[in-house]
């Protein structure tokens, strides 16, 4: 969904929140949406920051080690990455 396109409005009905962050450390600009307009920018990229670190994570461990299942309920397994904050 590109925001502008004929059809956001219609697969994203609400408003969302452009967020700009620029990482000096990295030299690069980083761009978030979210649909939380309470919260503070910092904050929001800092979650976001926060759930990279946690992916990255599962990514290593799917990679080194021999894992066949992870624990858990089935509504936390089975919730949609895309979700936004």
């Amino acid at each position: 969904m590109w925001p502008g396109s004929a059809h956001s409005a219609t697969d994203h009905p609400d408003q969302l929140r452009r967020i700009r962050y620029r990482d000096a450390e990295r030299d690069k600009t980083l761009v978030f949406l979210a649909n939380n307009f309470v919260l503070p920018a910092l904050t929001i990229t800092e979650l976001y920051r926060a759930r990279l670190q946690v992916e990255l994570f599962f990514k290593w461990i799917k990679q080194h080690l021999r894992v066949k299942s992870f624990f858990g309920t089935p509504t936390t397994r089975s919730r949609p990455r895309s979700s936004l904050l």
